[in-house]
C-alpha cells in the first residue's frame, strides 16, 4: 500500500508542477495579449484623432470655398442683374418642364 501511496504522491506533485507551469504560461500569454490590445487601442485612438482633424480641416476648406463662391455670385448679380434674373427664370422654367414630364401620366 505504501508503494501505491508513494506513486500517487509523486503523480500529484508532477500534476501540481505541470499545472503551475501551465498557469505561468497562461499568465505570460495573457500579459502579451493585454499589451498588444493596449497598443492597438492607442493606435486606433490616434487614427480616430487624425481622421477627426482631417475632417475638420476639409470642412473648413469647404466652408471657405462656399463663402468665396457666394461672394462671386453676389458680385455677378450686382454687376449684371438682368442676366441673373434671366438665368434664374430659365432655370425655373427648365426645372418645371422636367418636373412636369416626370409627373405626367401616360395614357
Amino acid at each position: 500500500m505504501t508503494d501505491a501511496t508513494t506513486h500517487i504522491d509523486n503523480a500529484a506533485e508532477h500534476l501540481d508542477e505541470a499545472a503551475s507551469e501551465a498557469g505561468e504560461a497562461v499568465k505570460s500569454q495573457a500579459k502579451t495579449v493585454t499589451a498588444k490590445a493596449d497598443e492597438l487601442s492607442k493606435a486606433a485612438a490616434e487614427s480616430a484623432a487624425a481622421a477627426r482633424d482631417w475632417a475638420a480641416e476639409r470642412a473648413s476648406v469647404a466652408r471657405e470655398w462656399a463663402l468665396d463662391q457666394s461672394d462671386v455670385l453676389r458680385d455677378n448679380v450686382q454687376s449684371k442683374p438682368f442676366i441673373a434674373v434671366g438665368v434664374s427664370a430659365a432655370s425655373a422654367f427648365a426645372a418645371g418642364l422636367v418636373l412636369g414630364v416626370l409627373l405626367s401620366t401616360r395614357r
